[in-house]
């Protein structure tokens, strides 16, 4: 696997890629590669009418931080290749390093499905006042919100602001809180102003 195609074809049930003319593995599970590899590579398969895509092995040795290149190497066990870095997996900002969220969600490259979706630890360290884009890193710090491309105080109470401001900003996520907000829902978070 991950070796050049020779002229009489790749050995055993390995396949060759075009236009990289790659030997490659093809996979379904990590358990389908050697031990010094997950079923991490993807590709299209132009014979699959569905349209489906296939998977590959690929030696997991990138760290979190790495790049992660399409043939050479691919992340190591407990993260995911997003935009070309690994990242690690998470649940909530607790599980990802100093100056980094849990905020950037991912829908895998072979299902539209949302309960495929995850979330990965991304930059985050704004601080209040500094300009934010809101989907894209870097993030606002820890207990900051991004509202009007900006980072502001998120709070409960307004003890929980700077003395120049109160907690009397409601806040919504995404597509789904916009249509919460419509019908009158609670927030999904208040933040001072």
């Amino acid at each position: 696997a991950l070796s050049a195609c020779p002229s009489f074809g790749c050995s055993g049930d390995n396949i060759c890629l075009k236009p990289a003319n790659i030997c490659v593995k093809p996979c379904e599970e990590h358990s389908d590669c050697p031990s010094d590899m997950l079923c991490r590579g993807y590709f299209k398969d132009v014979f699959n009418f569905t349209g489906k895509g296939q998977q590959f092995c690929k030696r997991a040795s990138a760290a979190e931080g790495m790049a992660c290149e399409s043939f050479k190497s691919a992340c190591k066990k407990g993260l995911a290749c997003v935009d070309g870095q690994c990242r690690k997996r998470c649940s909530r900002d607790s599980d990802c390093s100093l100056n980094q969220r849990c905020l950037m969600e991912v829908l895998p490259t072979d299902s539209f499905a949302a309960t495929a979706a995850y979330t990965v630890c991304a930059r985050a360290g704004l601080s209040r006042g500094e300009t934010c884009t809101g989907g894209a890193e870097p993030f606002c710090k820890k207990g900051l919100v991004c509202v009007d491309s900006a980072c502001h105080v998120q709070c409960t109470l307004d003890a929980d602001c700077p003395s120049s401001s109160r907690c009397q900003r409601n806040g919504y996520l995404g597509w789904r809180g916009k249509l919460r907000m419509l019908a009158g829902e609670d927030p999904d978070f208040r933040y001072c102003r």
